[in-house]
Protein backbone atom coordinates (compact mmCIF):
# COMPACT_ATOMS: atom_id res chain seq x y z
CA UNK A 1 0.00 0.00 0.00
CA UNK A 2 1.14 3.28 -0.92
CA UNK A 3 -0.13 6.33 0.88
CA UNK A 4 0.91 8.66 -1.60
CA UNK A 5 -1.32 7.28 -4.44
CA UNK A 6 -4.00 7.22 -2.64
CA UNK A 7 -3.58 10.88 -1.70
CA UNK A 8 -3.43 11.23 -5.80
CA UNK A 9 -6.53 9.36 -5.96
CA UNK A 10 -8.09 11.29 -3.39
CA UNK A 11 -7.37 14.28 -4.82
CA UNK A 12 -7.87 13.45 -8.64
CA UNK A 13 -11.61 12.77 -7.18
CA UNK A 14 -12.07 15.74 -5.02
CA UNK A 15 -11.25 18.10 -8.46
CA UNK A 16 -13.97 16.01 -10.14
CA UNK A 17 -16.11 16.87 -7.32
CA UNK A 18 -15.58 20.62 -8.16
CA UNK A 19 -15.67 20.50 -11.50
CA UNK A 20 -19.20 19.03 -11.73
CA UNK A 21 -22.29 21.21 -11.06
CA UNK A 22 -24.65 18.74 -10.38
CA UNK A 23 -22.39 17.07 -8.11
CA UNK A 24 -21.77 21.06 -6.20
CA UNK A 25 -25.71 21.27 -6.19
CA UNK A 26 -26.68 18.01 -4.29
CA UNK A 27 -24.21 18.47 -1.94
CA UNK A 28 -23.57 21.73 -1.11
CA UNK A 29 -26.82 23.59 -1.90
CA UNK A 30 -29.11 20.94 -0.38
CA UNK A 31 -26.95 20.41 2.60
CA UNK A 32 -27.52 23.89 3.58
CA UNK A 33 -31.28 24.47 2.92
CA UNK A 34 -32.67 20.81 3.55
CA UNK A 35 -32.36 20.84 7.80
CA UNK A 36 -33.70 24.41 8.11
CA UNK A 37 -36.03 23.89 5.46
CA UNK A 38 -37.22 21.25 7.62
CA UNK A 39 -37.74 22.84 10.75
CA UNK A 40 -39.22 25.90 9.19
CA UNK A 41 -41.83 23.92 7.20
CA UNK A 42 -42.87 21.65 10.49
CA UNK A 43 -42.71 24.55 12.41
CA UNK A 44 -45.33 26.64 10.36
CA UNK A 45 -47.60 23.30 9.80
CA UNK A 46 -47.65 23.29 13.39
CA UNK A 47 -48.43 26.55 14.05
CA UNK A 48 -51.21 26.60 11.66
CA UNK A 49 -52.76 23.42 12.76
CA UNK A 50 -52.66 25.06 16.11
CA UNK A 51 -54.86 28.28 15.00
CA UNK A 52 -56.78 26.00 12.88
CA UNK A 53 -57.96 24.27 15.65
CA UNK A 54 -60.40 24.18 18.77
CA UNK A 55 -59.79 26.92 21.87
CA UNK A 56 -56.36 26.51 23.49
CA UNK A 57 -55.95 26.66 27.39
CA UNK A 58 -53.26 28.93 28.93
CA UNK A 59 -52.95 29.47 31.86
CA UNK A 60 -52.60 33.49 33.40
CA UNK A 61 -50.40 34.18 36.47
CA UNK A 62 -53.03 37.19 37.37
CA UNK A 63 -57.01 38.19 36.54
CA UNK A 64 -55.75 41.20 34.32
CA UNK A 65 -53.92 38.19 32.08
CA UNK A 66 -57.13 36.74 32.34
CA UNK A 67 -59.16 39.19 31.08
CA UNK A 68 -56.82 40.23 28.47
CA UNK A 69 -56.47 36.66 26.98
CA UNK A 70 -59.74 36.16 27.36
CA UNK A 71 -60.13 38.45 24.29
CA UNK A 72 -57.90 36.79 22.08
CA UNK A 73 -59.78 34.32 19.80
CA UNK A 74 -59.38 30.35 20.20
CA UNK A 75 -58.09 30.78 23.78
CA UNK A 76 -59.44 30.00 26.84
CA UNK A 77 -57.74 31.69 29.88
CA UNK A 78 -57.50 30.20 33.05
CA UNK A 79 -56.12 31.44 36.52
CA UNK A 80 -52.99 29.33 37.92
CA UNK A 81 -51.80 31.12 41.88
CA UNK A 82 -48.05 29.92 41.85
CA UNK A 83 -45.77 28.95 39.22
CA UNK A 84 -44.47 25.50 40.86
CA UNK A 85 -48.53 24.73 40.86
CA UNK A 86 -48.50 25.85 36.83
CA UNK A 87 -45.42 23.84 36.11
CA UNK A 88 -47.12 21.08 37.22
CA UNK A 89 -50.31 21.47 35.33
CA UNK A 90 -48.02 21.76 32.52
CA UNK A 91 -46.02 18.52 33.11
CA UNK A 92 -49.77 16.63 33.83
CA UNK A 93 -51.31 18.44 30.10
CA UNK A 94 -54.24 20.28 32.10
CA UNK A 95 -52.51 23.56 30.30
CA UNK A 96 -50.96 24.29 27.31
CA UNK A 97 -48.89 26.95 28.23
CA UNK A 98 -48.52 29.56 31.48
CA UNK A 99 -47.87 33.35 30.86
CA UNK A 100 -47.13 35.40 33.53
CA UNK A 101 -45.86 39.28 33.08
CA UNK A 102 -42.21 40.13 34.46
CA UNK A 103 -40.92 42.95 36.59
CA UNK A 104 -38.72 43.68 33.92
CA UNK A 105 -41.79 44.02 30.90
CA UNK A 106 -42.89 42.18 28.27
CA UNK A 107 -44.48 38.76 29.08
CA UNK A 108 -43.07 35.29 29.81
CA UNK A 109 -44.60 32.21 28.07
CA UNK A 110 -43.86 28.34 30.29
CA UNK A 111 -44.32 25.85 28.32
CA UNK A 112 -43.30 21.69 28.71
CA UNK A 113 -41.60 20.14 25.74
CA UNK A 114 -42.36 16.82 26.71
CA UNK A 115 -45.58 17.01 25.16
CA UNK A 116 -45.83 18.41 21.43
CA UNK A 117 -49.36 19.72 22.32
CA UNK A 118 -47.57 22.58 24.63
CA UNK A 119 -44.77 22.56 22.45
CA UNK A 120 -46.27 24.45 19.33
CA UNK A 121 -49.23 25.81 21.42
CA UNK A 122 -46.25 27.99 22.95
CA UNK A 123 -45.43 29.19 19.41
CA UNK A 124 -48.70 29.78 18.51
CA UNK A 125 -49.33 31.63 22.24
CA UNK A 126 -46.39 34.00 21.47
CA UNK A 127 -47.53 35.49 18.06
CA UNK A 128 -50.92 35.83 19.85
CA UNK A 129 -49.83 37.59 22.25
CA UNK A 130 -47.10 39.92 19.51
CA UNK A 131 -50.73 40.33 17.15
CA UNK A 132 -53.51 40.42 19.24
CA UNK A 133 -51.91 42.28 22.70
CA UNK A 134 -49.67 44.72 20.64
CA UNK A 135 -46.29 43.34 22.02
CA UNK A 136 -43.57 43.98 20.69
CA UNK A 137 -41.37 41.26 18.88
CA UNK A 138 -38.78 40.32 21.36
CA UNK A 139 -40.38 41.13 24.58
CA UNK A 140 -42.45 37.70 24.65
CA UNK A 141 -39.87 34.99 25.97
CA UNK A 142 -40.65 31.09 26.07
CA UNK A 143 -38.91 28.38 28.74
CA UNK A 144 -38.63 24.97 28.94
CA UNK A 145 -40.17 23.78 32.47
CA UNK A 146 -39.68 20.42 31.39
CA UNK A 147 -36.82 18.05 33.18
CA UNK A 148 -32.85 20.24 32.57
CA UNK A 149 -31.74 19.17 29.07
CA UNK A 150 -34.74 18.70 27.08
CA UNK A 151 -34.97 20.72 24.18
CA UNK A 152 -37.53 21.74 21.27
CA UNK A 153 -38.99 18.03 20.88
CA UNK A 154 -39.80 19.01 17.21
CA UNK A 155 -35.77 19.89 16.77
CA UNK A 156 -34.57 16.94 18.43
CA UNK A 157 -36.49 14.97 16.48
CA UNK A 158 -36.14 16.43 13.15
CA UNK A 159 -32.31 17.62 13.09
CA UNK A 160 -30.94 13.72 13.31
CA UNK A 161 -33.69 12.77 10.00
CA UNK A 162 -32.40 15.96 7.94
CA UNK A 163 -28.95 15.50 8.71
CA UNK A 164 -28.68 11.94 7.88
CA UNK A 165 -30.98 12.25 4.76
CA UNK A 166 -27.75 15.18 4.11
CA UNK A 167 -25.15 12.82 4.52
CA UNK A 168 -27.14 9.69 2.87
CA UNK A 169 -27.71 12.17 -0.40
CA UNK A 170 -23.92 13.72 -0.56
CA UNK A 171 -22.67 10.48 -0.20
CA UNK A 172 -24.82 8.88 -2.66
CA UNK A 173 -23.68 11.39 -5.45
CA UNK A 174 -19.97 11.51 -4.97
CA UNK A 175 -19.85 7.90 -4.68
CA UNK A 176 -21.93 7.49 -8.16
CA UNK A 177 -19.99 10.16 -9.52
CA UNK A 178 -16.44 8.72 -8.56
CA UNK A 179 -17.18 5.11 -9.55
CA UNK A 180 -20.30 4.04 -12.21
CA UNK A 181 -20.01 7.87 -13.93
CA UNK A 182 -16.27 7.34 -14.04
CA UNK A 183 -16.59 3.77 -15.74
CA UNK A 184 -19.42 5.27 -17.91
CA UNK A 185 -16.67 8.04 -18.79
CA UNK A 186 -14.53 5.32 -20.08
CA UNK A 187 -11.27 6.56 -17.36
CA UNK A 188 -11.71 3.58 -14.76
CA UNK A 189 -10.18 1.05 -17.32
CA UNK A 190 -7.34 3.00 -17.72
CA UNK A 191 -6.59 3.80 -13.98
CA UNK A 192 -6.95 -0.13 -13.12
CA UNK A 193 -4.42 -0.47 -15.90
CA UNK A 194 -2.20 2.18 -14.39
CA UNK A 195 -0.15 -0.47 -12.47
CA UNK A 196 -2.12 0.70 -9.17
CA UNK A 197 -2.97 -1.66 -6.92
CA UNK A 198 -7.35 -2.32 -6.09
CA UNK A 199 -6.85 -1.63 -2.71
CA UNK A 200 -5.27 1.80 -3.61
CA UNK A 201 -7.92 2.59 -5.97
CA UNK A 202 -11.10 1.85 -3.44
CA UNK A 203 -9.44 3.48 -0.60
CA UNK A 204 -8.80 7.11 -2.32
CA UNK A 205 -12.27 7.06 -4.31
CA UNK A 206 -13.62 6.20 0.12
CA UNK A 207 -11.32 9.33 1.30
CA UNK A 208 -12.50 11.69 -1.25
CA UNK A 209 -16.36 10.62 -0.96
CA UNK A 210 -15.56 10.52 2.66
CA UNK A 211 -14.54 13.55 2.60
CA UNK A 212 -16.71 15.83 0.24
CA UNK A 213 -19.52 13.97 3.12
CA UNK A 214 -17.90 15.76 5.86
CA UNK A 215 -18.04 18.93 4.12
CA UNK A 216 -21.37 18.70 3.35
CA UNK A 217 -22.89 17.40 6.66
CA UNK A 218 -20.81 20.17 8.30
CA UNK A 219 -22.43 22.83 5.93
CA UNK A 220 -25.87 21.06 6.95
CA UNK A 221 -24.67 21.67 10.76
CA UNK A 222 -24.13 25.53 9.59
CA UNK A 223 -27.68 25.78 8.44
CA UNK A 224 -29.00 24.29 11.46
CA UNK A 225 -27.06 26.32 13.95
CA UNK A 226 -27.83 29.44 12.14
CA UNK A 227 -31.48 28.53 11.76
CA UNK A 228 -31.71 27.69 15.58
CA UNK A 229 -29.91 31.02 16.06
CA UNK A 230 -32.26 33.01 14.30
CA UNK A 231 -35.51 31.78 14.30
CA UNK A 232 -35.19 29.86 17.95
CA UNK A 233 -33.17 32.04 20.07
CA UNK A 234 -34.54 30.59 23.33
CA UNK A 235 -33.75 27.05 22.65
CA UNK A 236 -30.96 24.97 24.54
CA UNK A 237 -30.86 22.14 22.78
CA UNK A 238 -27.26 23.11 20.96
CA UNK A 239 -24.49 23.10 24.01
CA UNK A 240 -20.48 22.92 23.45
CA UNK A 241 -20.64 19.51 24.33
CA UNK A 242 -23.78 18.45 22.32
CA UNK A 243 -22.35 20.04 19.47
CA UNK A 244 -19.30 18.06 19.98
CA UNK A 245 -21.09 14.87 20.09
CA UNK A 246 -23.11 15.76 17.06
CA UNK A 247 -20.26 16.68 15.52
CA UNK A 248 -18.99 12.97 16.33
CA UNK A 249 -21.68 10.91 15.10
CA UNK A 250 -22.12 13.13 12.00
CA UNK A 251 -18.43 12.04 10.83
CA UNK A 252 -19.21 8.69 11.62
CA UNK A 253 -22.92 8.40 9.46
CA UNK A 254 -20.38 10.28 6.83
CA UNK A 255 -18.11 7.32 7.03
CA UNK A 256 -20.83 4.54 7.00
CA UNK A 257 -22.82 5.87 3.81
CA UNK A 258 -19.53 6.57 2.07
CA UNK A 259 -18.12 2.96 2.59
CA UNK A 260 -21.54 2.12 1.73
CA UNK A 261 -22.16 3.53 -1.31
CA UNK A 262 -18.95 3.20 -2.94
CA UNK A 263 -19.40 -0.23 -2.35
CA UNK A 264 -22.55 0.02 -4.66
CA UNK A 265 -21.11 2.55 -7.17
CA UNK A 266 -18.25 -0.48 -7.24
CA UNK A 267 -20.50 -3.56 -7.88
CA UNK A 268 -23.07 -1.56 -10.36
CA UNK A 269 -23.00 -1.32 -13.64
CA UNK A 270 -25.30 1.61 -14.42
CA UNK A 271 -25.94 4.34 -13.17
CA UNK A 272 -29.37 4.09 -12.84
CA UNK A 273 -28.51 0.59 -11.09
CA UNK A 274 -26.66 2.27 -8.31
CA UNK A 275 -28.79 5.17 -7.95
CA UNK A 276 -31.67 2.16 -7.22
CA UNK A 277 -29.13 1.49 -4.28
CA UNK A 278 -28.35 5.05 -2.75
CA UNK A 279 -32.46 6.29 -3.14
CA UNK A 280 -33.34 3.20 -0.78
CA UNK A 281 -31.33 3.61 1.67
CA UNK A 282 -31.53 7.45 1.83
CA UNK A 283 -35.38 6.72 2.21
CA UNK A 284 -34.76 4.59 4.78
CA UNK A 285 -31.97 6.82 6.84
CA UNK A 286 -35.54 9.08 8.07
CA UNK A 287 -36.40 5.61 9.12
CA UNK A 288 -35.01 5.60 12.66
CA UNK A 289 -35.95 8.94 13.42
CA UNK A 290 -39.43 8.06 12.88
CA UNK A 291 -38.85 5.26 14.91
CA UNK A 292 -36.86 7.10 18.06
CA UNK A 293 -39.55 9.89 18.12
CA UNK A 294 -41.62 7.02 20.50
CA UNK A 295 -38.52 5.64 21.73
CA UNK A 296 -37.35 6.08 25.59
CA UNK A 297 -34.44 8.74 25.93
CA UNK A 298 -31.05 7.18 26.55
CA UNK A 299 -30.76 3.86 24.92
CA UNK A 300 -29.25 4.47 22.21
CA UNK A 301 -26.46 1.52 23.51
CA UNK A 302 -28.86 -0.71 22.92
CA UNK A 303 -29.41 -0.31 18.91
CA UNK A 304 -25.30 -0.82 18.45
CA UNK A 305 -26.82 -3.63 16.00
CA UNK A 306 -28.57 -1.53 13.46
CA UNK A 307 -25.82 1.12 12.76
CA UNK A 308 -28.12 3.86 11.44
CA UNK A 309 -30.59 3.62 14.35
CA UNK A 310 -27.77 3.66 16.66
CA UNK A 311 -26.15 6.57 15.23
CA UNK A 312 -29.35 8.59 15.18
CA UNK A 313 -30.49 7.37 18.94
CA UNK A 314 -26.84 8.69 19.59
CA UNK A 315 -27.38 12.25 18.16
CA UNK A 316 -31.27 12.75 19.12
CA UNK A 317 -30.07 11.73 22.61
CA UNK A 318 -27.41 13.83 22.43
CA UNK A 319 -29.73 16.65 21.83
CA UNK A 320 -31.73 16.09 24.60
CA UNK A 321 -28.67 16.20 26.69
CA UNK A 322 -28.30 12.78 27.52
CA UNK A 323 -24.66 11.87 26.28
CA UNK A 324 -23.57 8.10 26.15
CA UNK A 325 -20.06 7.83 24.71
CA UNK A 326 -20.20 4.34 25.32
CA UNK A 327 -22.54 4.06 22.89
CA UNK A 328 -20.74 6.51 20.38
CA UNK A 329 -17.45 3.88 20.77
CA UNK A 330 -19.81 1.26 20.16
CA UNK A 331 -21.55 2.99 16.60
CA UNK A 332 -17.22 3.73 15.45
CA UNK A 333 -16.31 0.09 15.86
CA UNK A 334 -19.57 -0.97 14.11
CA UNK A 335 -18.89 1.71 11.68
CA UNK A 336 -14.97 0.33 11.29
CA UNK A 337 -16.41 -3.21 10.59
CA UNK A 338 -19.01 -2.78 8.54
CA UNK A 339 -15.91 -0.03 6.40
CA UNK A 340 -13.68 -3.52 6.04
CA UNK A 341 -16.94 -5.25 4.89
CA UNK A 342 -17.54 -3.19 1.91
CA UNK A 343 -13.74 -2.13 1.01
CA UNK A 344 -13.70 -6.24 0.82
CA UNK A 345 -16.65 -5.58 -1.76
CA UNK A 346 -15.29 -3.28 -3.87
CA UNK A 347 -11.99 -4.91 -4.44
CA UNK A 348 -13.87 -7.29 -5.41
CA UNK A 349 -16.42 -5.16 -7.61
CA UNK A 350 -13.35 -4.13 -9.38
CA UNK A 351 -11.54 -6.92 -10.00
CA UNK A 352 -14.78 -8.01 -11.89
CA UNK A 353 -14.20 -4.82 -13.77
CA UNK A 354 -10.79 -5.89 -14.47
CA UNK A 355 -11.49 -9.11 -15.92
CA UNK A 356 -14.20 -8.34 -17.98
CA UNK A 357 -13.58 -7.90 -21.43
CA UNK A 358 -13.75 -4.47 -23.39
CA UNK A 359 -16.29 -3.91 -25.95
CA UNK A 360 -14.24 -4.08 -28.46
CA UNK A 361 -12.59 -7.33 -27.70
CA UNK A 362 -15.59 -9.10 -27.09
CA UNK A 363 -16.86 -8.00 -30.64
CA UNK A 364 -13.48 -9.48 -32.25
Amino acid sequence: MRLRVIVAIARKELRCFCASRRTVINTLVVSLVLVPGLLMFSSWAMTSRHAAGGPKTVGAATEQLVESLGHVDQVSAVLVTGRDSAEEMLRKGEIDAYVEQPEAGGYAISYSSSTSSSLDAASAFRQMLEESLGARKGRVSLTDVSKDGVGDLLACTLIPAGLMVVCSMSAGSLAIAATVREREAGTFEPLVSTGISRFEMVAGKMVAVLLGACASMALGLGGTLAYIAIRMPDSHIITGETLVVVAQTSVIASALFSFVFVAAGMISRTVREAQSYTGIITTLAMVPSIFLSTAKVGAAVRFWPVPLLDITAVMRDALYGVISYRALALSGLVCLLLGVAACAISIAGATVEQRRPSRSQHHR
